[in-house]
């Protein structure tokens, strides 16, 4: 999703008199490396301007501010996350199968969307009021999806967890926790980080006497 698209759902964040998209993408870009590398806080619009090599006034014409950046980062990565959810959803899949994608396609993003992903996550506090507010609302909803798989697997008694809610955010933590030792061209690939994630994930939630049948 491009942000000139996100910008029709945070009316303002992404000024009207903006004319070159692509200088809008390498602000962007630039930005994402800089939180990443110095933290949002200690980042100002001129080290941005600085990395793309134009004037800190120019940024105004794609960005109301700082926060409207980083909220633009945060946005992107989570209706991207909840886009590739919408494409797992599938009702005739059980919750083992179901969860098994969902944990993958969660470690595959934040390792192929390394920078962005480690920004998305660790730097909320850089965000206030309503900008907050949005990025929660997506957050619950992106959780929920996990929560609910959960759910019916406690319910159909394929899994078996003490606590739902702290079920799923040990999942997330774990699954999210790739993106920072992960290493292209390492010993193992992407794909079999992610199966060992899903493996791991399912047997912490899967009913003793169910493993073998699922696992």
């Amino acid at each position: 999703m491009s942000v000139i698209e996100l910008s029709a759902s945070a009316p303002g964040f992404i000024r009207r008199e903006a004319r070159r998209p692509e200088t809008q993408e390498l602000i962007y870009q630039a930005a994402v490396r800089l939180f990443r590398e110095q933290g949002y806080h200690a980042t100002s619009i001129r080290n941005i301007a600085t990395a793309v090599d134009i004037q800190p006034a120019t940024i105004y014409h794609y960005f109301r501010n700082k926060e409207a950046i980083l909220y633009s980062i945060m946005e992107r990565v989570l209706t991207d996350l909840l886009a590739i959810q919408q494409r797992l959803a599938n009702p005739e899949a059980g919750p083992v199968e179901q969860l098994r994608e969902m944990v993958r396609a969660h470690v595959h993003f934040h390792c192929e969307h390394a920078l962005e992903a480690f920004v998305a996550d660790n730097e909320l506090r850089g965000l206030s009021g309503d900008l907050y507010d949005r990025i929660i609302a997506y957050r619950d909803r992106y959780q929920a999806m996990f929560r609910q798989v959960i759910e019916e697997g406690v319910r159909q008694d394929v899994f078996r967890v003490p606590d739902v809610r702290v079920a799923t955010n040990i999942l997330l933590v774990m699954a999210t926790g790739a993106v920072t030792w992960f290493c292209p061209g390492g010993r193992l690939s992407l794909e079999e980080i992610a199966d060992i994630h899903a493996t791991l994930a399912l047997k912490g939630v899967i009913a003793p006497e169910k493993s073998k049948q699922y696992t």
